[in-house]
Parts: C-alpha cells; sequence; structure tokens
C-alpha cells in the first residue's frame, strides 16, 4: 500500500545538506523524502523527467504526495503535476526558475484548468 508524503524537489545542484535546516522543520514523525533534481535531469532525456519522478517514487511506495519544489526542482514537479495529477495532493513551489515564454510547458500549465 502506497503512503502519502511530502516530496522536496531540490534545485540544480542542490544536495540534502543544504536544506537540512528546512527539513528540519517538519513535524515530528513526518517524513520528507528529499528528490536531487540533478539525478533526475542528468539521467533522462527531457521528456521523460517526469516519468523517472513518477518511477522513483513508485520504488519507494510514495503514492500521492504534496511537492515543495525550489528552483529547477519546479520545472519537474509541474511536468509531474501537470502529466500526472491524480498522484499530488497539493504543490508548493519556491523560486521556481523562470519558463521560457511561447514554450510548450507553459502553453500547457496555462491551459491546466486549477492553475
Amino acid at each position: 500500500m502506497q503512503k502519502t508524503s511530502t516530496v522536496f524537489v531540490g534545485g540544480w545542484n542542490r544536495t540534502k545538506h543544504i536544506y537540512r535546516k528546512v527539513l528540519r522543520l517538519a513535524p515530528n514523525g513526518h517524513e520528507i523524502y528529499f528528490v536531487p533534481c540533478n539525478d533526475l535531469v542528468y539521467q533522462n532525456k527531457p521528456g521523460n523527467i517526469a516519468e523517472a519522478f513518477r518511477t522513483m517514487l513508485e520504488k519507494d511506495n510514495i503514492g500521492k504526495s504534496t511537492i515543495i519544489a525550489h528552483s529547477l526542482g519546479g520545472i519537474v514537479a509541474l511536468e509531474y503535476a501537470y502529466r500526472y495529477p491524480d498522484r499530488v495532493e497539493e504543490l508548493f513551489l519556491v523560486n521556481t526558475a523562470a519558463i521560457p515564454p511561447g514554450s510548450a510547458l507553459l502553453k500547457r500549465l496555462l491551459a491546466y484548468p486549477s492553475l
């Protein structure tokens, strides 16, 4: 059975160590699953990043999640939320990198009814 969790997607070239003070703010007993953005970006083609993210979460038995994403991790999280809306409870973006005007992702996000 999959559990609902909080997932934190770090920014480009950021490790869990950089976010240690933020990650400690979670209430006692609440687990935050950290995903380094670099692992997803380096190991996958651009069109496969959301799928790789889903596979990573499924491997660790993480189902519907609250996702917090920083910087470039926000782009990964947005794409994941767009492709798999039933797997996202809430989405929080912190200093998310800009999406270029006219990009296919921006057009799709603007068409998404709940954004």
